[in-house]
Order: structure tokens, then C-alpha cells, then sequence
């Protein structure tokens, strides 16, 4: 190839760029827009890939919720390691006061030496005993009834929640299973029935809450 031969691929490229400014002039003297001729836009580094659209406000879209989380719900706050859950749930509000009083019934069983009969009665906190930690815990205290019988109240503390704020002088409430002994007997079972248990439910009531 002589110094005065041009290269093909150079004369192609000087015929485009000719081609591009005629159809340019022709564009700008007729008003015709005649891009679609040259195959593309006239902006210099364009693509056709269109672009997501920003979210409402300028705001990046929010992660996808977590499994279990409600929409919109605020996120949950993980306790302390430290900070350890309550062995027990606090007394429910007590329910309207029942008329039943058992304290003559109670008189009764104690004389007749029965035992296994379910009674509801009111009386005072006498005395506060330890608690019972062999097998299943209960939280053992006396309770005088008005007719002067002073019963043992056995309240299950794995199976109801503990009155911690039981006090000696205290009035509670009772609904149990009485058992005879010779000092009186013993109320146990204030508690609900678990399970398949057809047992009647038994309860505690303090301060206007239920402990059951």
C-alpha cells in the first residue's frame, strides 16, 4: 500500500462521520427529526437499560419483613442478657365475690374426720410457714376461719403463681380440696386443673387478685 492510500477502514469511517453531519444540516434547516436513520440517540454514551425508579420521597425501599413480624409493627427489642423473666405471673383481677361460705361445712368435716371435699370460705393469715420444696413447692401459711378452726393453706407454686405479697393479718379468700388432720385439716389444690383433669378448679384470692 503506497503513503497516499488511505485505509478502508479509515474511508469508512470519514464517509459515516460526512454522512452523520449532512443528515444533521438537513435536520436543522427541514425540522425533521432524522435519528432513527443513524440507528441510535445522539447522546454520546447512552444505553437501553432503563433505570428503577426511586421510591416515593427519595427513600430506599425498606428490607422484606422477617418470618413472624407484622406489617408495620415496630421492631422487637431483645432484653438484656442478664435480665432474667419472672418466675411467676402476677394474680389476675379477682372475680365478683361469691356468696358460698363453707365455714360451718368446715366445722363439720373436721368432726367427722372427712376429707376430699371441695370448700370455699374467707379468713385471716395467722401465720406464715416455710415453704414446702420437697416434690412439688407450695407456699404453706394459716389461716383462722371466723368459727375459730385454723386451717393450713397449701398453695402449689409450680403450678399458680406465689403471693409474694402475702402478709400475717392478711384476708384472703379460698376455694380447695380439704383434708382432715387432727389440727384443723388442710386446704390444697388452689390452683386450676391441668390438663385432661376434670377436677374443679381451686384459687387463692388476695387483694382483689386471683392466684390460681
Amino acid at each position: 500500500m503506497s503513503e497516499t492510500q488511505m485505509p478502508k477502514t479509515t474511508l469508512k469511517g470519514l464517509l459515516a462521520l460526512v454522512g452523520a453531519a449532512v443528515l444533521a444540516l438537513i435536520a436543522k434547516f427541514t425540522g425533521v427529526d432524522l435519528s432513527a436513520l443513524t440507528g441510535g440517540s445522539a447522546d454520546a454514551g447512552s444505553t437501553d437499560v432503563a433505570e428503577a425508579p426511586a421510591e416515593p420521597g427519595g427513600a430506599a425501599a425498606d428490607p422484606a419483613p422477617s418470618a413472624g413480624s407484622q406489617p408495620g409493627a415496630p421492631p422487637k427489642s431483645t432484653p438484656p442478657a442478664s435480665e432474667e423473666p419472672a418466675a411467676n405471673l402476677p394474680g389476675e383481677p379477682a372475680r365478683a365475690k361469691s356468696n358460698r361460705d363453707d365455714t360451718n361445712e368446715i366445722r363439720k368435716l373436721f368432726r367427722a374426720n372427712r376429707s376430699d371435699v371441695i370448700v370455699e370460705a374467707e379468713g385471716e393469715v395467722v401465720h406464715l410457714l416455710p415453704d414446702d420444696t420437697r416434690g412439688s413447692q407450695h407456699q404453706l401459711f394459716l389461716v383462722e376461719l371466723t368459727n375459730g378452726i385454723t386451717l393450713k393453706l397449701s398453695h402449689n407454686i409450680d403450678l399458680a403463681p406465689r403471693i409474694d405479697a402475702l402478709r400475717k393479718g392478711d384476708s384472703i379468700r379460698f376455694h380447695g380440696e380439704y383434708e382432715w388432720n387432727a389440727k384443723g385439716g388442710v386446704v390444697h389444690w388452689t390452683h386450676k386443673a391441668k390438663g385432661n383433669s376434670s377436677h374443679e378448679h381451686g384459687w387463692i384470692e388476695h387483694e382483689g387478685r386471683r392466684y390460681w
